[in-house]
């Protein structure tokens, strides 16, 4: 089973840890963090310090924000275990979004070679084909099933010629207990503010509130397995109830298979 756990990068270091021992200890296949909030390169190095088996992805750094020469650097300095971590590159903002994810990920590949494996995170159809082209993983957000296997398509045909296809991962918002549907929805509802989200849903023909799996146990893992159908990873992002470290690592448990 490939599927991973997501948590939101974050200062607290022992919260960090704490979710990805329990995370590897769930059977998961890999933790990953995102950027901005907090740093998402020092976030993964501490989920990889403490972890032996287990993958760190950092989904994604935005190229707009963090140059990728800095972003190098950064990797360098905290010696991220590079042979079970992924780096991501977003366009974030750029007015010249594909052009800029082309660049960021040609200075990672000039600095690294083949000992960086490099996510592109995508969206729209010009930027699933440009990850199909470059990137070693696809990082999607925010799909239904059915919207991922429209990506894949995309990606599946830019990466005609290459020797093997890039690997097809997304988040997927999980929220549990009391109140588990309005935090899916707020969470939605907060990323279609931003207007090239809302255009991802209306091109969905989905409300931000009906993408996300919100239930217990049982009903968690029958949606969970709709998307592993159309997945090489799925990534759990939770939405705990709170703020709690103990509220994400009842998702993790919920959301393990197990």
């Amino acid at each position: 089973m490939n599927r991973a756990f997501g948590i939101t990068a974050t200062e607290d270091r022992k919260a960090a840890e704490a979710v990805a021992l329990a995370a590897e200890e769930a059977g998961y296949s890999a933790i990953w963090t995102n950027d901005g909030v907090a740093d998402g390169v020092a976030t993964a190095s501490w989920m990889a310090g403490v972890t032996d088996r287990i993958g760190v992805g950092i989904g994604v750094v935005a190229c707009d924000r963090m140059p990728a020469a800095d972003l190098a650097e950064k990797v360098k300095t905290v010696a991220l275990p590079l042979d079970r971590c992924v780096v991501g590159i977003g366009s974030g903002f750029s007015s010249n979004p594909i052009e800029d994810v082309r660049a960021a990920v040609g200075v990672l590949r000039s600095t690294f070679g083949d000992d960086m494996t490099i996510a592109v995170a995508a969206m729209g159809p010009r930027m699933c084909r440009l990850a199909g082209e470059i990137s070693d993983v696809v990082l999607l957000n925010w799909m239904t099933p059915q919207r991922i296997a429209w990506a894949r398509g995309r990606i599946s045909d830019s990466a005609k010629g290459r020797t093997s296809e890039p690997r097809v991962a997304s988040y997927v918002r999980v929220a549990t207990g009391a109140g588990a549907a309005g935090r899916i929805s707020a969470e939605a509802s907060r990323y279609a503010s931003i207007p090239h989200y809302a255009s991802h849903f209306s091109a969905m023909g989905k409300r931000p509130g009906e993408v996300g799996i919100a239930g217990d146990s049982g009903e968690l893992e029958t949606s969970l397995k709709e998307y592993e159908e159309v997945l090489d990873e799925l990534v759990v992002r939770g939405v705990p109830a709170s703020g709690d470290v103990q509220s994400t690592l009842e998702i993790v448990r919920a959301a393990s298979g197990r």
